[in-house]
Formats: C-alpha cells, structure tokens, sequence
C-alpha cells in the first residue's frame, strides 16, 4: 500500500518525507511540459475520463474523494505512456483537491509534477517558492490553499539543489515561525503536562493552545509496529513510519520526532499519532511532554 501523502503535510505537506525525493542518486531526467495546444487536448481528454468521478462530486469530501482516485490513476501511468494527459491528470487533480479543500492531496499533486516535469520558467525554485509563501499568508480560505499549493510545486524543484531535512526545516520555520527545531532536555514550566499517545489510535487531541503561545514539545518512550514481527522504534520511527507526527489546528501535519519548538499560528488543539497506514497491529505508547507559554 502506498503511504498516504500528508501532508507538510506541508507539508508534511509537502510529504517531504517521500524516500524518492530524499535519494542521493541521479534522477531521471524531467520531461517537457506540453505545448498549450497539446495541453487543452489532454485537458479535455482527462475531464472526459474522469467526467463520472467529477459530476458525483459535490460536497467537499467527495470532491477530495475523487481527486484522490485520480492522483492515483496518474501516479500508477508508466512514465513514457501519454505524458501529457499524465500531466494534465495531476493538474485536475491539483485541482480537485482545492475544490474539495484536501491540502494534502493538491500538494501531493503538485509533488508530482515536480517530480516529473520541467519547470515552467527559469529562476531560482527556492526563491520563488518562498515568494508564494509569503504571498499566500495574505490571502485566506480556497486563494490561500491555491498558492500555497503552487508554492509546493516550486519547492519541489528546490530539492534537486538542498537535503530534504533542509528543506524541512526551512518550510517549517516560514509556516510556523520555528524558534528551536529540536528541544534539549531542561526544566520547564510548571504549565508542562504528560500525555499518553497510543500506537494504536488514530489522532489524539491533547491540550488547547492559543495564537502566538510559544509550545514545546519532548517525546520519550517506544512503541511498536508492523507483522509479523513487531518494529520496535521510539518517537524517530524507522524511515517512512513509526515516528510521531502532530497535527496543528490549521490542519497541517508534520514529523515530531522527539521535540520540537515553535509559535502557534492559530488557536486550537495539539493531536499527536504514530505515522502508519495500518494501525491494527500496533502497540505501545509514547509520552509526550507539551509546555505552553
């Protein structure tokens, strides 16, 4: 099974946990976007395709719904097989996800166009990635998320010239206005409180934070995952799973690891989990330490 794209989300969407974007070796080399003749063609050809999928979907999770059928439709085409109604399947789907107001899905998609497929203009992806980003925390509701998920594109051609973790931590800490990306061990306020995280529970909600609280973070403890034979890992997890990741109350979710610090953009619950597709088989907990100040 394919693990799901959260998010960075951010960003996690951004899904920057991907091990393909992570991989040191050469990539194949980025195909040519389509001519705007050959693009409208494919267009028309993929709402044509799709055209079932789209009329069944009215409310927003049925439209995140089916811009996920269709994520996966251009995902599992073999590169080389029709290429631009590829390309133009992971803009409808990009598409569809805004609609539908699935954040990770339409930064998947875009993931996967910059995975793919050349950069639509020269300049510096970083740069003009971080120029969307600012761009967007002006905006609000559907022209936010539709920047934003433009700006995902741009940094997912920044990759090709940075390690993902510095890309990790450079979106983290323009979404979140990151002061320490991992807390030490040191004494806290007396506002600290304990939560037991379950491996096996979906998300968790733990305390209420306020907008511009400053929150740290600590985990400690193993938990355990997978069959046959069960992965022992603490709160780094193994690669793509077992490590915690958090879900802010602007709904994006990130990798926590064992501490992390920053200022709340909104108001609203903390909600922690192990990152797994399949939860059945998992056992154990984590304790997760949140200060607020």
């Amino acid at each position: 099974m394919r693990p799901w794209i959260g998010t960075l989300g951010f960003l996690a969407f951004l899904a920057i946990s991907s091990a393909a974007w992570a991989a040191e070796e050469e990539r194949p080399a980025r195909l040519p976007r389509p001519s705007a003749e050959v693009l409208a063609a494919s267009e028309r050809a993929m709402r044509e395709l799709f055209d079932a999928d789209l009329a069944r979907a009215v409310k927003p999770s049925e439209k995140a719904a089916a811009a996920r059928r269709i994520l996966d439709v251009a995902l599992d085409t073999p590169d080389g097989d029709r290429d631009a109604d590829r390309y133009a399947a992971f803009l409808l789907a990009r598409e569809t996800a805004l609609a539908g107001r699935d954040k990770a899905t339409a930064f998947a998609a875009s993931r996967a166009i910059a995975e793919r497929y050349e950069q639509p203009c020269e300049g510096d992806p970083l740069a003009k990635g971080d120029e969307l980003w600012k761009a967007a925390s002006a905006k609000l509701g559907a022209e936010r998320l539709r920047i934003e998920a433009e700006a995902a594109e741009w940094y997912g051609y920044a990759l090709d010239g940075m390690s993902e973790n510095d890309l990790t931590r450079r979106l983290i800490e323009k979404r979140l206005t990151v002061e320490n990306m991992i807390v030490k061990k040191s004494n806290v306020a007396d506002s600290k409180t304990v939560w037991e995280i379950k491996a096996r529970d979906d998300w968790q909600r733990t305390v209420c934070v306020k907008r511009g609280q400053y929150i740290t973070i600590e985990a400690e403890g193993e938990w355990r995952w997978g069959i046959p034979a069960k992965q022992v890992c603490g709160p780094d997890g193994v690669g793509d799973y077992g490590y915690l990741e958090i879900k802010l109350p602007d709904e994006m979710e990130m990798k926590i690891g064992r501490g992390l610090a920053f200022r709340a953009s909104k108001s609203g619950y903390l909600c922690f989990r192990m990152k797994d597709t399949n939860r059945n088989d998992n056992d154990g907990c984590l304790r997760v330490y949140v200060s607020v100040k």
